[in-house]
């Protein structure tokens, strides 16, 4: 029996109004107990495809349950009212009063003529986001809360006519879901070098090559991101620029105890090296989120070893007001769990994970499964949907002594902008640093803000920035992975 059947037997059921409700809000108690309980390096492809047709089916089941509540508060004159007097106690009845305001002023109000119900869903989501960004920690549901009766009223017969039509999408859905190969089918490589904890990756450029660089990804992340597919690489558009590609796969450093200090001066000084071996000089290091910051670091100690450093929605600033993870961290329960990352060696990404679904917690939860079933994709985009939900919930064990010292040391001090991160006996200065460096910025990322990202001009003024009308992870899969593969090689050429 796979995991996700012991997790959720049988078939997914209608759940009552007040917790279709609440999951419209992002509480999804059934699915976090799953990602913190299953999460992690041996989850299978299988089971993200038994996980994805179950969120299709529950996703569906969700609105159809819903959607008689919001026909009422889209009829009835006093249906708010009662709908906040409903969630009177209630932890997370602030956040409905902010939410429906936002909705119904959009919306409004027309008991002649209701608009489309996927217009309904679309200014929710809105809605949502916008209340949910004001939040200093995420509200937790931790103990079972009795909601009052909700307001509601039939359903018209236009939704109703949706309604029906996502139905038979989330069970055509689901079917072709269970029938895709979901492995992660990455392009050519070699094991150029390995050790304990770490792995490098050799993919050859297409045609003569041109530059070579140095791929360092976030440890707190699998590298699979990088080149999941053909359509989803950004390995294969660097290669397609002529770049040879040296990939470092942080692997089971994870769980070794790896400290912030280890991870710089061990696994990525022996990446520098053996690469620096086979290039016969500097090397251009590329640094991806968490990457980019542990690059810097290096940078700073190292200044005659690298050639030139490209950063992609590196954090450098860990402060800022608009940086919704920091403040999260800072004051939600990660930091209160600090004590537990850094008695126990490795721990599982579960809580991580969980924290980052968090950040926009129906746009990324349900909304996402709600836009398949309003606008179905192909085979090809389905199955790069499911394998990025895999590589979301297939991380790598984590170093709980590094995510404290990262925790402390960056999102609590904020050393890295301040001159005052230790790696070693060291503290790194970014003023340090002695080469090029570019830094390319995803305009939407809401894991790293682009002010966390744009701080470095504070330090490097020389900075070359490129700003990209994307998301964080958009930089990597989505089509502006290949801008940014041509940004980064027209930058290589200007500073061979």
């Amino acid at each position: 029996m796979c995991a996700l059947s012991a997790s959720h037997s049988g078939s997914p059921t209608l759940p009552s109004a007040s917790d279709a409700l609440l999951a419209m809000l992002g509480h999804l108690p059934a699915d976090n107990a799953w990602v913190l309980g299953q999460s992690g390096p041996d989850f299978s492809p299988t089971e993200s495809a038994a996980l994805t047709a179950w969120r299709l089916q529950q996703a569906f089941l969700s609105v159809q349950a819903v959607a008689p509540v919001w026909s009422a508060l889209l009829q009835q004159p006093d249906a708010i009212t009662r709908l906040l007097a409903a969630f009177d106690g209630h932890p997370w009845q602030p956040l409905v009063a902010a939410v429906l305001q936002r909705w119904q002023r959009v919306i409004g109000s027309d008991a002649e003529s209701l608009p489309d119900l996927a217009l309904v869903l679309q200014v929710w989501q809105q809605a949502h986001d916008e209340a949910w960004a004001e939040l200093d920690v995420p509200p937790l549901l931790l103990v079972p809360f009795v909601v009052g009766a909700l307001p509601s009223a039939p359903v018209p017969p236009a939704w109703q006519s949706v309604l029906q039509t996502w139905a038979q999408h989330a069970g055509k859905l689901a079917a072709q879901v269970l029938a895709l190969p979901l492995a992660a089918a990455p392009g050519t490589r070699t094991v150029a070098a390995q050790q304990a904890g770490s792995v490098l990756y050799r993919y050859a450029a297409n045609g003569a090559t041109q530059q070579t660089v140095l791929l360092v990804y976030a440890w707190i992340n699998s590298c699979d991101v990088l080149d999941l597919s053909p359509s989803q690489s950004l390995i294969a558009a660097l290669q397609a620029q002529g770049i040879e590609v040296w990939l470092l796969d942080w692997r089971d450093a994870g769980s070794g105890a790896c400290t912030l200090t280890q991870y710089v001066d061990q696994h990525l000084a022996w990446a520098v090296a053996t690469v620096r071996a086979a290039s016969g000089g500097p090397v251009s290091v590329v640094g991806i989120c968490q990457g980019g910051t542990l690059a810097l670091c290096y940078a700073a100690r190292h200044p005659g070893a690298l050639a030139s450093l490209s950063l992609l929605a590196a954090p450098v600033s860990f402060q800022q007001p608009d940086d919704r993870l920091s403040r999260w961290t800072r004051r939600g329960a990660l930091a209160a769990s600090l004590p537990a990352w850094r008695a126990g060696a490795s721990h599982s990404p579960a809580a991580l994970t969980l924290l980052f679904l968090q950040l926009k917690s129906f746009k990324l939860r349900l909304g996402k499964y709600l836009a398949l079933l309003n606008a179905p994709p192909d085979d090809m985009a389905l199955q790069a949907f499911v394998r990025m939900e895999h590589w979301l919930m297939a991380g790598p064990l984590l170093s709980g002594p590094g995510i404290a010292e990262y925790a402390e040391q960056c999102y609590g001090a904020d050393a890295l902008q301040r001159n005052a991160l230790q790696i070693g006996a060291t503290t790194v200065r970014l003023s340090d640093i002695r080469v090029p460096v570019q830094m390319l910025v995803a305009e939407h990322d809401h894991i790293v803000p682009p002010s966390a990202s744009l701080a470095l001009q504070q330090r490097l003024p020389q900075l070359s920035v490129d700003m990209l009308p994307t998301g964080h992870i958009g930089l990597l899969v989505g089509k502006a992975r290949l801008v940014v593969a041509e940004r980064i090689a027209t930058f290589l050429a200007s500073n061979k």
